[in-house]
């Protein structure tokens, strides 16, 4: 299934960027086919059963229930060319695709999630909690909530170069009780750098 939605993206990114290069008569300037990842931001989800889109934005220390929270990091990028000696040729073919479309040259080593807050009987304030997060690349439909897969599925599919420039995770365990939740990611590359992010606070209820 995984692969199906990257084959997907990639199917509807070409289709988007053919449709803008017709538009413009078929002429588009190269981009850079890779993206350096500068920093990364986040927003809490709450899943919800609309279309197009299945969530809405969680404001700071709203209320939700645990069962449909969700969290959107996104990576704040600077789009690069592979190399300075075949970014002409290769990128012209290729003109009219996303910029970044290649994802990043680097890849992740490791991926740390850390509870701010007490969360349950199995995990108190500080501890990691890699062992019950999810992750997901994103949420289109309502069904892709169940979709979501263990942390480690991550990591090993963007170990070679993160793939987009989002990613969502989700818990697989209830919280104690009705409470203030947020976490600290820490996102380590496979050249040493690391970027530590924490998420705005909410209540995670029951």
């Amino acid at each position: 299934m995984r692969v199906t939605k990257t084959v997907l993206i990639i199917f509807f990114m070409m289709g988007a960027s053919i449709v803008s290069c017709l538009n413009r008569n078929g002429s588009c300037d190269p981009v850079p086919p890779h993206f350096r990842i500068n920093d990364i931001g986040s927003t809490n989800m709450m899943l919800i059963n609309s279309q197009p889109n299945p969530w809405r934005r969680i404001a700071e220390n709203e209320k939700a229930p645990w069962a449909g929270f969700f969290i959107r990091f996104n990576f704040e990028v600077e789009y690069i060319a592979a190399t300075s000696s075949n970014y002409g040729q290769s990128a012209m073919a290729l003109s009219c695709i996303e910029q970044g479309y290649a994802g990043d040259k680097v890849g992740v080593d490791n991926v740390i999630v850390q509870t701010i807050y007490d969360y349950n009987d199995n995990y108190v304030a500080g501890d990691t909690i890699n062992e019950i997060v999810l992750t997901n690349d994103w949420t289109y439909f309502y069904d892709d909530f169940e979709k979501f897969l263990p942390l480690s599925n991550y990591i090993a599919d963007n170990r070679k170069g993160v793939l987009f420039e989002v990613f969502e995770l989700k818990l697989s365990e209830a919280p104690a009780e009705s409470d203030s939740f947020s976490l600290q990611l820490s996102f380590v590359l496979n050249n040493g750098e690391a970027f530590q992010h924490t998420t705005s606070p909410l209540v995670l209820t029951k």
